[in-house]
């Protein structure tokens, strides 16, 4: 599954899968009809959830809160 946010003319696509974790994020510009690489997420998720917030995407949960408690919740700032 993936997890997408239209900011503007940019989408943001976030893998994430419900078998096998992902910290891949990617970003297709609609005007140029082109993808880049954005940078990764630092932890591995499956089933996270998403929200966009003053420009921010928060990426929350899917993964082991006791392993990585300090990156259970991750920001994307895109400015």
């Amino acid at each position: 599954m993936h997890k997408m946010i239209v900011i503007k003319h940019l989408y943001y696509l976030l893998y994430i899968n419900h078998e096998e974790p992902f910290s891949s994020v990617r970003i297709f510009d609609c005007r140029s009809h082109t993808w880049r690489d954005a940078p990764n997420m630092t932890v591995a998720r499956e089933d996270a959830q998403t929200v966009l917030l003053d420009e921010k995407i928060y990426v929350m949960g899917g993964c082991d809160i006791d392993k990585y408690n300090a990156n259970w919740i991750e920001v994307f700032d895109v400015n």
